[in-house]
């Protein structure tokens, strides 16, 4: 290092900031004392070095060092409300674990209990079906026997029932009943298999036919007492008050159902439903009220007290039939409405049978006047069929359609 050279040494102080220190050697000092300057110079480079070693530890730290401990200590802070909120959170995901598989079970519950209605409204309409049908079973076979009976052997049925010997208007007027009686045992055993809304129609028909008859029974006991037997009165009465009472109890069972809205595409069916309703109640009026008026212009013989119950028997038939064209008009099953068709059909079939049977067996006591209501049944029996072949017609072009 030569006299002119001047060397500079750097010191770091404490708070981390460099002094210059600038140290000149005269030309004049010979090599040896240089070496010892050097030396010393040395030395205290060593001592520098080693006060900036001791003095490093003691160092303060700098305010970005100070920010970033604090810094990890709010982190650590926050670290814990962020496990107590986990764990606040964790609770709470178990109290709403709890409550969703409180809500599943009352779901479950609930849902086992609409099942379980569900089940139960099944049996019970099923075991409300089952009723049905045995009831119409049984009344049908004993429709079906009492109508052959009345159609086939009225000239028995006649003299049985008043005790005496009756003629042959008796026996066209009771051989009409049975076969009327026939077409209503059609009528139940059809509808065994439908719905509560078409049977109930059958029950509500034989209530009606139980009421008329207990007012014509009640007529006959106070108007004229010694026309049927006092015991065979009173028994039929009471058969026919019970008959009633129980026909109530039926279709209290099933709440009246009678269907729901009319079919309102059907116009043409729709009127001859009603036609026929009117019908139904205008010509069982008429025998209910005045048979002799009906009778009296058509038959050869005197009438009395007999021929009016046997017409007015006939009437109550007659109109309480209505029930099956008005509830027909609320059935949704093409095959219900067309088995209420094939109802009148038989209907009409069998009174027109009866009056062309009783117009050529009976020659003594109906005149030909008699041809005036065959005329009319004939008509009503006509329009039946026509309306159930054009029913028979329908159902096979929409089978072939569905097929196709």
């Amino acid at each position: 290092m030569s006299d002119s050279q001047e060397k500079q040494f750097i010191s770091e102080d404490a708070n981390g900031t460099s002094e210059p220190v600038i140290q000149e050697a005269d030309s004049g000092i010979p090599a040896v004392k240089k070496s010892k300057d050097s030396n010393n110079e040395a030395v205290n480079t060593s001592e520098v070095a080693t006060d900036e070693e001791e003095d490093k530890p003691r160092k303060i730290p700098k305010k970005k060092e100070i920010d970033e401990e604090d810094n990890d200590g709010e982190d650590g802070v926050s670290d814990e409300e962020q496990e107590d909120e986990e764990s606040e959170n964790e609770d709470e995901e178990d109290e709403n674990a709890t409550d969703d598989k409180d809500d599943s079970k009352d779901n479950g519950s609930e849902e086992e209990a609409t099942d379980e209605a569900f089940v139960r409204f099944n049996i019970n309409l099923s075991m409300i079906l089952s009723i049905n049908k045995l009831i119409l079973i049984c009344e049908s076979l004993f429709s079906f026997i009492v109508g052959i009976f009345l159609f086939f052997a009225p000239n028995i049925a006649g003299d049985f029932f008043f005790q005496r010997v009756t003629d042959g208007v008796h026996w066209h007027l009771i051989r009409c009943v049975g076969g009327q009686i026939l077409s209503s045992a059609f009528f139940s055993y059809k509808f065994r298999k439908s719905g509560t809304e078409t049977q109930n129609a059958c029950f509500y028909m034989r209530l009606m036919i139980c009421i008329l008859s207990l007012l014509l029974l009640f007529n006959v006991r106070a108007v004229s007492p010694t026309l049927i037997d006092s015991q065979l009165l009173n028994i039929l009465i009471k058969g026919t008050l019970f008959c009633a009472i129980f026909y109530m109890i039926i279709l209290l069972k099933d709440k009246w159902n009678f269907g729901e809205t009319s079919n309102r595409t059907d116009v043409i069916g729709n009127i001859l439903y009603q036609l026929d309703a009117i019908a139904s109640i205008c010509i069982g009026t008429a025998w209910i009220t005045f048979p002799r008026w009906l009778l009296h212009r058509q038959v050869k013989i005197e009438l009395n007290e007999s021929h009016d119950f046997v017409g007015r028997m006939m009437g109550v038939c007659f109109i309480s039939s209505y029930i099956v064209s008005t509830r027909a008009l609320h059935w949704k099953k093409i095959t219900d409405r067309s088995a209420a068709i094939s109802c009148r059909t038989i209907c009409c079939l069998g009174i027109l049978s009866a009056q062309v049977w009783s117009q050529y067996a009976y020659h003594d006591d109906w005149n030909d006047n008699h041809w005036i209501g065959i005329s009319l049944f004939s008509t009503w029996t006509g329009i039946a069929i026509l309306y159930q072949l054009i029913f028979c017609l329908t159902k096979i072009y929409n089978n072939k359609a569905k097929n196709n």
